[in-house]
């Protein structure tokens, strides 16, 4: 068992994205906002921090955490463009792991992954995909 466990009532392994949101707007980003839109490209964002943040939850744990290029593409182009800091946080069972996408560049490969997970299509794609270590001098864990 984590620290954080104890915050959300439930194992960090287990929690989805809203359990996620919760966490780390009790612990860091407690000026935390959800996007408007539900089909937007981005979760959340701190205007305190100037933090625009894509959240994921993986119930496995993993060292590469995965990102699709155009999930990466327009978050740092939108930071970009308002002069903001593209953040991707990521729960795994053994913790929540942190990149600022400014200062990490994933190792790109192309993989097969469904179309789509929000309407559950299960028809495998070729994507273009990227790592990022949690061992990264860049990964910030919270724990």
């Amino acid at each position: 068992m984590n620290i954080w466990d104890n915050i959300i009532d439930k194992p960090i392994g287990e929690y989805n994205e809203a359990d996620l949101f919760s966490q780390i707007k009790l612990s860091n980003y407690v000026d935390l906002v959800k996007s408007e839109d539900k089909m937007s490209r981005w979760d959340c964002y701190s205007e305190h921090f100037n933090h625009r943040i894509e959240l994921k939850c993986r119930g496995n744990h993993y060292d590469d955490l995965l990102i699709e290029k155009s999930k990466y593409d327009y978050m740092v182009g939108k930071a970009h463009d308002n002069l903001e800091i593209p953040m991707y946080i990521c729960s795994t069972p053994k913790g929540i792991y942190c990149f600022n996408l400014l200062k990490i560049e994933p190792n790109w490969f192309v993989q097969k992954h469904n179309k789509t997970t929000q309407f559950k299509n299960t028809k495998k794609v070729d994507k273009l995909v990227g790592n990022m270590s949690i061992h990264d001098e860049h990964c910030h864990l919270y724990l």
